[in-house]
């Protein structure tokens, strides 16, 4: 067993219970910090123990703090996409006595603002949907030129105070001008404009990547068979597929020019009539699909531990 302990922020959902069981049944101590009422994560027969989180950050930080020195925590796992901003936020006070396992906020910026990582994507040759991102619901004009259907995308995923994310939905199928005019209009009456994307046909697929120092240490493929909507959302069903070496050396050359440290998943949707990809976004964090990837073989949790422990080499 290792000498070292692992609190997981947090192991509210299936990705971080994943976590837990693979660095749990590798013999690592491992504790599951959580915020809701469920905290899937933490009914795991390798957790060691449970913190629930106050609602408040600074107070959510002494709890870690408190909690830490208590069980000898050498290292925090960030899991979801609430959690890595406030990791990153809190490193100055957790380090060097805790090793982060997170991506830096720089990098995960690049991915929470899609904007950021399609420019990306587009200045490393790896094709992209056409986007526009309107500043008003008036702002019309360059969305006309886009071929109907398209799809409202969040254009990040930042939060306001606390852990409420700015946008609050996944996607949005959108079939005319009209429609995308009148949801417009919704969208500006709660707050910011989301991103105008074409829709991009076929199924999804993703290439996940775990990096440390520019180097692969570990990577996996799977497509989408179920999603919901069916247009384009949240993954349901999936499989694993063998590698595709165009979409991994995309996926790897993204995520260099990133400066990508940590576990990611590059999403592409796949066009079997043409053959052709167009990357979508960059799942900053562990993806939903994880456990497919973790049963398969490819322990991106327990890998992305061991990463951490070969600094000196």
């Amino acid at each position: 067993s290792s000498p070292d302990a692992i609190l997981v922020v947090t192991a509210d959902t299936v990705p971080g219970l994943t976590a837990v069981r693979s660095l749990g049944c590798k013999g690592v101590r491992v504790y599951a910090a959580y915020r809701t009422g469920m905290g899937v994560g933490t009914y795991s027969r390798y957790c060691r123990g449970a913190l629930r989180l106050p609602s408040g950050r600074d107070e959510a930080l002494e709890e870690i703090v408190r909690y830490s020195r208590a069980h000898d925590i050498t290292h925090i796992m960030g899991i979801e996409e609430l959690d890595i901003p406030f990791l990153n936020w809190a490193r100055g006070r957790l380090e060097p006595q805790i090793k982060l396992l997170c991506p830096t906020q720089k990098a995960f910026s690049l991915a929470l603002h899609k904007e950021c990582t399609l420019a990306i994507a587009r200045n490393s040759g790896i094709p992209v949907p056409r986007t526009v991102y309107p500043s008003c619901s008036r702002d019309l004009a360059e969305c006309s030129t886009l071929r109907f259907p398209v799809v409202l995308k969040p254009k990040h995923r930042d939060t306001k105070e606390g852990w409420q994310p700015i946008f609050n939905f996944k996607s949005e199928y959108i079939e005319s001008p009209r429609e995308l005019a009148q949801k417009l209009e919704e969208h500006e009456r709660r707050g910011p404009l989301p991103m105008v994307k074409e829709f991009a046909p076929g199924y999804g697929v993703g290439v996940s990547v775990l990096m440390h120092r520019e180097s692969v240490q570990q990577i996996f493929q799977h497509r989408r068979l179920r999603e919901w909507p069916p247009q384009g959302g949240v993954s349901v069903c999936s499989e694993s597929v063998p590698l595709d070496p165009r979409l991994a050396e995309q996926s790897v050359a993204l995520l260099r020019a990133m400066q990508w440290e940590g576990a990611a998943m590059v999403e592409y949707r796949f066009d079997p009539e043409t053959g052709s990809s167009l990357l979508m976004e960059v799942n900053g964090r562990f993806w939903g699909s994880l456990p497919l990837a973790y049963y398969a073989g490819a322990d991106f949790p327990y890998l992305l531990y061991r990463s951490s422990s070969c600094e000196s080499s």
